[in-house]
């Protein structure tokens, strides 16, 4: 049981050390990263990679599945997360093993509370937004001038994610992040049918438009 949706860096750590007798607790990062190469459909075949991993994951007692794009640099891309996320949420419902495991997103996509409602809402119990952490931190440490310390900036943007969640939830009725998670309640804008298909079923895209091998 998590206070809050928003995980901070040692939250993140804990969850990820945490390992309990009966392995009900073990967990799998899976990296959402891959090789930067010029190959023809390389973000379909990222895809199923991510999805292959998740099975093994599984298949291996992991409980809590870690969707990372932590591995990202000079050599290795990171897919969008949503579609990361996506992916391997409808891989695991069609799959019949979504109830078996959490699925938590360490990514550095996130900045917004748009961001992190989209996220949750397809499928993510947990987030931690990595990169807008440590930018919120470094902000408050480059302001000398400004009588707030790291902590207490992460503090407030957290408080300010949390409160805008709950803005957003309350806006169609709803109470609590567990009713809000993998309810899709989105509508895709400019992303053709085999986006749709693959990673956000059942999400309404009246508009089409780039498909998986243009986003790639």
């Amino acid at each position: 049981s998590l206070a809050s949706p928003i995980l901070r860096d040692a939250d993140l750590a804990a969850l990820r050390a945490y390992s309990s007798n009966d392995h009900s607790f073990d967990s799998a990062t899976l990296d959402a990263t891959f090789p930067s190469i010029n190959a023809p459909r390389w973000l379909e075949h990222a895809l199923d990679d991510l999805c292959s991993a998740a099975d093994r994951a599984l298949d291996a007692g992991a409980t809590l599945l870690i969707i990372s794009d932590r591995n990202v640099d000079a050599h290795r891309i990171a897919i969008p997360t949503v579609l990361a996320l996506g992916a391997v949420h409808h891989h695991l419902i069609k799959t019949g093993r979504r109830s078996t495991c959490s699925l938590v997103v360490e990514t550095g996509d996130a900045s917004e509370t748009h961001h992190v409602a989209v996220l949750i809402g397809y499928g993510a119990e947990a987030v931690n937004p990595y990169v807008a952490l440590a930018s919120v931190r470094d902000v408050a440490n480059e302001r000398s001038r400004t009588p707030i310390t790291a902590e207490q900036a992460e503090d407030n943007y957290v408080h300010a994610l949390e409160k805008g969640l709950l803005k957003i939830m309350s806006k169609m009725g709803i109470s609590t992040i567990g009713s809000y998670c993998g309810a899709q309640i989105f509508e895709a804008f400019g992303l053709n049918h085999d986006v749709i298909e693959r990673c956000l079923v059942g999400t309404p895209s009246r508009f089409k438009g780039a498909d998986l091998a243009r986003l790639g």
